[in-house]
């Protein structure tokens, strides 16, 4: 495993995860809305 790598999957699990929080943001938003 390269650091290469290793900082790409860092990014895309740090990308990933704040979809994932968007997504339950915008959820909580809509069914108090």
């Amino acid at each position: 495993m390269s650091i290469c790598f290793g900082i790409v999957m860092a990014v895309v699990g740090i990308a990933a995860f704040l979809f994932v929080c968007v997504q339950i943001w915008f959820y909580w938003i809509n069914k108090n809305a």
